[in-house]
């Protein structure tokens, strides 16, 4: 489950103003810059082991990080969506190379809930010091699995049923704008003018820090 577009439903009900008529759906996308470091756990693209995404500018930045095993400090691959700049860039640190597409008509990477979806209210829960509301979540009748998704719409852990089962788990969650830095390229990476692949690279070429 991830990416799609941002949308947040409230409402109020037209028969009593002053009762609040509980949403159908979750916030779909964080209302403010955070930091969130997840578990990875089942089937993950590469055998990620952490995951971590910074969001800022109302979602328009957002940064991916992938990580080998948990404790590594250094991310194997990154991917940094950057709407008011118009790009999308792709870190690969074991060619020492990136690679800049534009951002225009490509989904935003760190957005996992989408307003086509169809979502069921299943209770609530704590993760990571954080309260949120468990939703079943489908998608054109077929099931996609669950959110557990806080009030400011960070998505806290996550399962996917399709088309490898497979989840997330929020580990922390960090509040605040980040620097600018952290949507510029890493220092000695070298900008490739081939084609990029179109998405991150299978997996971590080794299990280093």
């Amino acid at each position: 489950m991830r990416r799609i577009a941002v949308t947040a439903l409230a409402g109020m009900l037209a028969s009593s103003p002053t009762v609040a008529q509980a949403p159908d759906k979750p916030v779909l996308a964080p209302t403010k810059d955070v930091t969130v470091t997840y578990r990875m756990t089942g089937n993950q693209p590469g055998g990620t082991a952490v995951m971590r995404i910074t969001y800022a500018d109302h979602n328009r930045k957002v940064r991916v990080d992938r990580y080998a095993f948990v404790g590594a400090t250094t991310p194997f691959d990154s991917i940094i969506f950057d709407q008011p700049a118009d790009h999308v860039l792709s870190l690969f640190r074991a060619q020492n190379a990136y690679f800049e597409v534009p951002a225009a008509g490509r989904a935003n990477p760190g957005l996992m809930l989408g307003n086509s979806m169809q979502y069921t209210r299943q209770g609530t829960a704590t993760i990571a010091g954080q309260p949120c509301t468990d939703w079943h979540v489908t998608d054109a009748g077929q099931d996609k699995g669950t959110a557990c998704v806080s009030a400011d719409g960070i998505v806290l852990r996550a399962t996917r049923a399709r088309p490898l089962t497979g989840g997330i788990e929020a580990l922390a969650v960090e509040y605040g704008t980040p620097p600018a830095s952290t949507f510029q390229p890493d220092p000695g990476l070298q900008l490739q003018q081939v084609a990029p692949p179109a998405d991150l690279p299978p997996g971590p070429p080794s299990r280093s820090r």
